[in-house]
């Protein structure tokens, strides 16, 4: 896996663990804040039940209030809030204050039919924050996890298919059904040939495959072997109608085939230049007498890189 395709990667999970950690700090305050504004009207119905047996301090009656009996009861409703995970604690009543602890203060006031109660709650920090945190994380540990994973087996699928689909290696395809040359990795860009220089290259080829120190030198006799090669093939072009001639002396004009066989290499040969070297018979170095001294034979040559149909 690349550098930069992991990179990819990594940053898909982050912001997607990003985005999960927005959605989940939305939903979680908008859950806190419901919970607490009914657990605060669910206390000050409570507290507004109770209050017709509290004796609280009353101005138009001129009673005094019972401190005692209010802060036992403040202190049963606040173990009983506690006990049941409400974020809200019963602090005062009228003048009475209780010890809760410390938060965000909330006055109500609770109307009846003889005077206006003041009652203060006191808000506590609620405890799930944790989960804004823990719940994205979750979900973006598993987003990560089949990420990575589906990557592994795409990645292991595209290795294994590269490994299928491998082009083998390029070889030069001569096919004497239609006397053309080309190559197996681009069959749509074919050069021809005639016979004589046609048959000429094929013994060059079977010649110089098998002779790795090959000489061929233009101001001596083809070999023997090299002539009945050429022979061999102009027969079997005879076989598949594409000549009525004579046989050619193939020890003349020897230049001339030559250079319509470079020609037809230079055709197909565009881009591997490599493998051209290996079938591309060298020109002559200087002039005059010295290029006779020229060997044009084939090195290198494998039985492997090139094919031969309809031999």
């Amino acid at each position: 896996m690349s550098i930069s395709y992991s990179y990819r990667i990594w940053t898909s999970i982050l912001i997607a663990y990003l985005g999960l950690q927005l959605l989940a700090l939305f939903y979680a305050v908008e859950q806190e804040s419901n919970y607490l504004e009914k657990s605060i009207e669910k206390v000050n119905t409570r507290i507004a039940l109770d209050l017709p047996e509290l004796r609280i301090a009353n101005e138009i009656f001129n009673q005094a209030a019972d401190e005692n009996s209010v802060s036992y009861y403040a202190k049963n409703l606040n173990a009983f809030l506690e006990k049941s995970g409400y974020p809200v604690r019963l602090a005062a009543i009228q003048n009475i204050a209780f010890d809760v602890p410390a938060g965000d203060v909330r006055t109500v006031t609770l109307n009846t039919s003889r005077q206006e109660i003041e009652i203060k709650l006191a808000v506590l920090a609620l405890t799930m924050q944790w989960r804004v945190i823990l719940i994205p994380l979750l979900f973006a540990s598993i987003f990560a996890s089949i990420t990575l994973y589906n990557v592994k087996i795409t990645s292991a699928i595209r290795a294994t298919r590269a490994i299928e689909e491998k082009p083998k290696g390029v070889k030069l395809v001569i096919d004497l059904r239609d006397r053309t040359l080309y190559l197996n990795s681009d069959d749509t860009l074919r050069s021809t040939l005639s016979n004589k220089p046609l048959c000429f290259y094929l013994a060059m080829l079977k010649f110089c495959r098998d002779n790795d120190k090959a000489i061929l030198y233009h101001n001596k006799d083809l070999p023997e072997d090299f002539v009945e090669l050429a022979n061999k093939y102009f027969y079997r072009l005879l076989e598949l109608g594409h000549s009525r001639r004579k046989r050619p002396d193939f020890d003349s004009n020897i230049d001339k085939m030559l250079s319509e066989i470079r020609a037809a290499l230079d055709e197909i040969f565009t881009s591997d230049l490599e493998l051209k070297k290996v079938f591309y018979p060298q020109k002559a170095q200087g002039e005059g007498s010295r290029s006779k001294l020229h060997n044009y034979a084939l090195v290198g040559l494998k039985a492997d890189q090139y094919e031969l149909i309809g031999h």
